[in-house]
This record gives structure tokens, sequence and C-alpha cells, in this order.
């Protein structure tokens, strides 16, 4: 007979991925092309570090389930690798992470990480870790190199992914738990501080807006030891309202939140809060509600932004760019112009940025229900010739704008820095720099 010959099973060579592995099949991404450090995968969460020259720029790779940062937020490179990687062993892994996770082989790990926001004080990062129902705090990433957390909200301890600590009930809110995960996807954790130090987060997953004191989250721990102490868009830390309905009334509820994706603070600390029902359609609940201080649990908002004006009979109905100058559709990030230029709302499922007029700018309320954009990025028209045409044509299956330097499809957080927007354009897989001019 022949001879047998047996073939080796391990490869000595390789094209398609960038490291060989010893078990051919313990490749640890799934992505269909090379990943490498350079390249995002539905980024939903961008924060700049400013308390270093020049600032850092850390980067939610969502789908790829880590955090890339890159040490010049000014200088880099267009398509530069990353200088840091956090939530992943190295540059070439993307699988999901954290407890129990299939394959994982990182407690600390990163599930789908979404909402960023960096203490400008300390330097240190915050992650909204939302596959696994966590914030972890990394301090100084880039001086304390491999990042491990210090600290951990949402959790009894970095060992469960639970939403809804203690009660471990998706179904029923806590003070202590959070929940940013369910069968069906994750949601955006955005996470920000106020003047006085204090962490808020949008925990979507009970439709509440929670506040964490400064003295609890500078000392650190786990969700034992620290717990919200005011919560905006419920009547307590235990019970959720049903859902808002679908209409106008609806819409202009101003003490409930559906899923709240933003929150931000003007310069003189009034909180806006971006709201929606999450739908695959454009409907009324689409809206940012504003909140004046002192803040209080189950408050009422003082205006709404998104809301179109109440029409009396007889009166004209109004045109496509009257109306899409207030509407928007799961607006994702607010950020503030310098002086008095006025504010941002990223517009994700319209994939547009409106620029609206500060505050104290706007039209009193008996006269327009919500503020109109002055202007928008993203849309060539501009304000002045935007139609429901338009903006079909953008969210149809196949009519998302080509990516170039004057569109986005469906962006996911901005940041203004030094003249500067950084947006997260999550369809486009990027992040792009966007100089502000008048």
């Amino acid at each position: 007979g022949r001879a047998q010959i047996t073939l080796n099973t391990v490869p000595t060579r390789e094209i398609g991925q960038p490291k060989l592995w010893p078990n051919p099949f313990a490749v640890p991404n799934a992505n269909p092309n090379l990943v490498e450090g350079r390249e995002l995968y539905s980024p939903t969460g961008v924060a700049l570090d400013t308390s270093v020259t020049p600032p850092r720029i850390y980067v939610a790779d969502t789908s790829n389930n880590r955090v890339l940062a890159w040490h010049d937020a000014v200088g880099f490179k267009n398509g530069a690798p990353a200088d840091l990687v956090i939530g992943q062993l190295d540059f070439f892994s993307t699988g999901a992470n954290g407890p129990g996770r299939t394959g994982s082989t990182m407690s600390t790990g990163f599930t789908a990480p979404t909402g960023l926001v960096v203490d400008q004080v300390t330097g240190d990062l915050y992650v909204a870790d939302s596959g696994n129902n966590r914030i972890l705090r990394f301090k100084q990433p880039f001086t304390t190199p491999p990042p491990d957390p210090d600290l951990c909200i949402g959790q009894p301890s970095f060992n469960t992914i639970s939403p809804n600590y203690p009660l471990n009930q998706a179904a029923t809110p806590t003070a202590n738990g959070i929940a940013l995960n369910t069968s069906s996807g994750v949601f955006i954790g955005a996470i920000t501080f106020d003047t006085q130090h204090n962490l808020w987060l949008a925990d979507a997953g009970n439709n509440r807006v929670l506040r964490y004191k400064a003295a609890d989250v500078a000392a650190g721990g786990f969700a034992t030891k620290i717990s919200a102490d005011l919560e905006i868009g419920q009547l307590d830390f235990v019970t959720r309202q049903q859902n808002l309905p679908v209409t106008a009334a609806g819409v202009l509820t101003m003490n409930q939140l559906n899923i709240p994706a933003a929150i931000a603070f003007d310069a003189a600390g009034r909180l806006y809060i971006a709201d929606s029902d999450g739908s695959s359609q454009p409907d009324l609940q689409n809206r940012v509600l504003v909140f004046l201080p002192p803040f209080t649990t189950g408050m009422s908002a003082t205006r709404v932004m998104g809301a179109q004006q109440t029409l009396t009979a007889g009166a004209p109905l109004p045109t496509d760019p009257q109306y899409y100058a207030i509407a928007m559709w799961s607006p994702s990030a607010i950020f503030f112009l310098p002086g008095t230029q006025g504010m941002g709302v990223v517009d994700s499922n319209y994939s547009r940025i409106l620029i609206f007029d500060p505050y104290e700018k706007w039209p009193d309320a008996t006269t327009a229900t919500s503020p109109s954009a002055k202007a928008v990025f993203g849309h060539a028209s501009g304000i002045a010739g935007i139609s429901h045409t338009d903006l079909k044509s953008l969210v149809s299956n196949d009519g998302n704008p080509l990516a170039a330097a004057n569109t986005l499809s469906f962006p996911q957080a901005a940041v203004f820095v030094n003249n500067e927007l950084y947006v997260a354009d999550s369809q486009n897989n990027r992040v792009v720099v966007l100089p502000w001019q008048s």
C-alpha cells in the first residue's frame, strides 16, 4: 500500500489576518477585513482630554468592542494608527469581552462600549461599557498602561454584567444598577460631568438620566458603594412610567423620558437631554428637553426642542424648510459653540447637524414651541432648501450619502474643542474633524 502522509494542521504563513495564531481556529476577531488598530467599526463615542497639551482623543470603537486612543488630537495624520487600545488584549482583537463572555479572557474588557467622557482635571477616562451594563473608569490611561479600571458603576464587582443590580431583573430599576443592554442590542450610555464635578449618565434602558455625587465617584468602588442621588425622567428610582404616547401631547410631556441618548450642560448650567423612542420610522417622539437648575428627582423640563407648533384652525401648514428646521429623528449628541454663537444637535437618523441660537435668544414658548435651526451641516441645500424628498432619500435602504468631507451617515457623537468639532460618523466608520467657521 501507499505510505500515509500526515498533514500539519498548523499553517506556517497566511494572508488575510495580521497575525498567525498557534490555533488556526482562535483568530480573536470576527471582522471580514484586516484589523490592526487604525480602523473603526460603527463608532458611537468620542472624547478629548484637554488636561494635557496637545489634547488626546479617545474613540468608542463600538462594534470592535474597544476604545482606541491617539496621543495628539490636533496633529494626527489621516488614517494614523491608534497609540493605545483599551478593552482588548491587543490591536488585532475585536471579540466581545467581559464576565461570562464566550472566549473572553478579560473580565474588565468591553462589549459594545458607547459613551465616553474625560475628567478634564485628572485626565481619567470614563467608559459606558453598554454590553456589560456598567461604567468603568481608567486612571490616566496613557500614563498607566496597560489600562485597568479602578471604578465600576452599575455592578457589584468586575465579575457581573446583569442589568439593574441588585435585583438582576431587567424590568425593575434600582438606584444602584443601570440597564444599557437588551436582547435586541445596546443603548448609548451618554456620560458627562457638571461644573460641580458630579457624574451624569443616560440610563436609557430605564428611561431616565442619573446623577452620581462627585465625592462618591472620587472615592471609587462598586455599585455596593456608589448609588445615584438624583434621577430625571421618572418619578423615583424604582418605578418606570408607561411609554409616552406618540402624539403631540406626548412630545410635550416634560417630566418623562423615553430613550435618552445625549446629555450636556451649557455655560449657564442648564441641562439638555436628547430623547427619542428609538423607532425605525420618524415620528413625534424625537426631541431635546431643557432643564433649569436646581435639579430635583422627577422634575419637569422648561423648554423642548423638536416639537412643532400647534396649528390653529385655518392656519397654513408649515413648508418643508420650516418643518425640518425644527424636526429631528433620533438626536444623539449636543454641543455648544463659543460665546453666543449657539448650540448644535447631532440629528443622527437624518444624517446631519443642526445649529441653533443660544437658549437666551430662543423665541418665547408662547410664540414658538421649539426653536428653529439657523444652519445645517450635512445637506448641501442648507436650511432654506431642505425638503422631505431629500431626507427620505437619505434614510432609504440604499440612499445614504456617499462618504465625503461634507456628508455624514448616522452620526452618533460630537465634541467641540479649540474651534474644531469632532464627530463620530458611525455608518461611515470614521471620526471626522470639522473646523468651525462663521
